[in-house]
């Protein structure tokens, strides 16, 4: 954290100094909104070569970081380390099998991976001596978040919005609804009152024994990032694989969600070229596209992780996860 810190201080007295060190900033997406208020930023919309409506940017953060018509950061294909901390579910192929569940990347791009499916999966699952008093030790699991930021994945799964901006561009408390309400009450009810269901807190008490309890085949789902897949789950053994957190029902779309250690991508207003540094940046995010991005699907997770054939008619997109089918991701 200092030096996060630090970095972004330094960015800011580059720019109070007036000084043209550098032209193009890559700061983690939570440091951004300190960035753009001290002024260091300029409006990308006002460059010349940077293009929006490319596949390469992502989309929803432009749409929703957009202050009067002005965005002064963008990520996209560019930020590899969006990719990363994009969270995923992570299961055991095996013990699905041995608990009668078969075929469960085919249930998803079928649509029909749903919440009630969910819980329904990870409840069959459980297997202890004591159900009242679960041994994250011992016992057999249905579902474990291993890191606490895992679970603001399921906001985006359920298709829940704290904010929605409105036609007049001003944001909306949008959260208390019926939907929220309903979701916050399911996931109290798994973690709280269903002993297939273990999470780690913010201080991730049990974290380790949650993961040991999936390395050791007795968790059939676990929760993960797709930076995570490469590193600490590389040398798994067995047979496994990707998919999707459950939606809240079969007529939406999948969502996921990052989380906001990703890096995001600025223009100094100190640069002497604008210009130039635009069409450097829309280059590397055009490149990363072509070559990055489905190098690191291909080669880091369906290789590793699926062997699944897309049906007739289905294709599995850069924008997806590959092993899995998501599609309309919410990032």
């Amino acid at each position: 954290m200092p030096v996060r810190n630090s970095y972004e201080s330094m960015i800011q007295n580059t720019y109070a100094s007036n000084d043209d060190l550098w032209d193009i900033t890559a700061v983690m997406t939570y440091h951004m909104p300190n960035v753009v208020s001290s002024g260091a930023l300029i409006d990308l919309r006002s460059t010349e070569y940077l293009d929006f409506e490319k596949p390469y940017w992502l989309s929803a953060l432009i749409e929703d970081s957009t202050i009067n018509d002005r965005i002064y950061f963008a990520a996209g294909d560019a930020s590899l380390s969006l990719l990363k901390n994009t969270i995923c579910l992570l299961y055991n192929k095996e013990l699905a099998l041995q608990n009668g569940i078969s075929d469960i990347q085919n249930t998803v791009l079928d649509g029909n991976w749903t919440a009630d499916l969910f819980r329904q999966y990870s409840t069959a699952a459980y297997c202890g001596v004591n159900p009242t008093s679960p041994d994250v030790t011992t016992d057999t699991f249905g579902f474990g978040v291993q890191n606490y930021n895992h679970l603001s994945a399921f906001g985006a799964a359920f298709g829940l919005r704290i904010l929605t901006r409105n036609d007049d561009g001003e944001y909306n408390f949008t959260y208390a609804n019926d939907r929220a309400v309903d979701a916050v009450q399911f996931l109290c009810n798994l973690f709280h009152n269903n002993p297939g269901f273990i999470t780690t807190d913010n201080f991730n008490d049990h974290a380790t024994e949650i993961y040991n309890s999936f390395m050791e085949g007795r968790m059939l789902f676990i929760s993960t990032t797709f930076d995570n897949l490469t590193n600490i789950y590389a040398e798994i053994s067995g047979d496994y694989g990707i998919i999707p957190y459950p939606k809240w029902s079969e007529d939406e779309e999948y969502s996921t969600f990052a989380r906001n250690t990703y890096m995001s991508f600025g223009i100094m207003r100190t640069t002497p070229s604008s210009s130039m540094a635009s069409a450097v940046l829309e280059c590397i995010a055009s490149e990363s596209y072509k070559e990055i991005t489905p190098a690191f699907f291909e080669t880091a997770m369906k290789v590793r992780y699926s062997d699944a054939i897309p049906p007739p008619g289905r294709s599995f997109g850069i924008g997806a996860i590959i092993a899995s089918g998501i599609s309309g991701a919410r990032i």
